[in-house]
């Protein structure tokens, strides 16, 4: 699976898991309700025990206080996860826009740039200009000394300009 298609069968782990951790509090939410009823009416009989009315009602108690204890951590564990999936989701997104050989920013990377840009003209009164590049004679390179030594080439002029860029460039 590629980590896209991970991320998004964790998240549904995650909310397949909230979800029956939720049904299983509601369920002895809903218990506890019935248990509060019937002691209550227990209560109005005069022939019942009140130390029986105590125990199934400290039994119930505790019973939800574990559910509740349990969905407290799964929503807690669940966090995490999501942290962690958060994390994964940023990094898929940043790779989807950088050149995997030089590390700088591909098409897509730079259609984006250049919206933020282009929005953010207004705000600092400033007109945009974009450099274009190219490595002079870069077939030959590759021709005569092979793809690899070109694939150096290409990142070494990537790092420099890289290192060279200061400031909103």
């Amino acid at each position: 699976l590629t980590n896209l298609q991970q991320s998004k069968s964790d998240l549904l782990e995650i909310l397949s898991t909230l979800s029956e951790s939720t049904h299983l509090a509601e369920k002895n939410v809903n218990q506890f309700g019935e248990t509060l009823l019937h002691s209550e009416k227990e209560l109005a009989d005069p022939g019942s025990s009140l130390e029986t009315i105590i125990t199934h009602l400290l039994a119930s108690t505790k019973s939800i206080q574990a559910s509740m204890g349990l969905m407290r951590q799964q929503i807690q564990e669940s966090r995490e996860e999501i942290n962690l999936l958060q994390e994964r989701l940023e990094k898929i997104s940043e790779e989807a826009l950088t050149d995997s050989l030089t590390g700088l920013v591909n098409r897509k990377g730079l259609t984006k740039a250049i919206e933020s840009v282009l929005m953010t003209i207004d705000a600092f009164n400033s007109s945009p200009c974009i450099l274009m590049l190219d490595i002079d004679n870069f077939k030959s390179i590759n021709d005569t000394h092979g793809h690899l030594l070109g694939d150096q080439v290409i990142r070494v002029v990537g790092n420099t300009l890289k290192n060279q860029i200061k400031g909103k460039d």
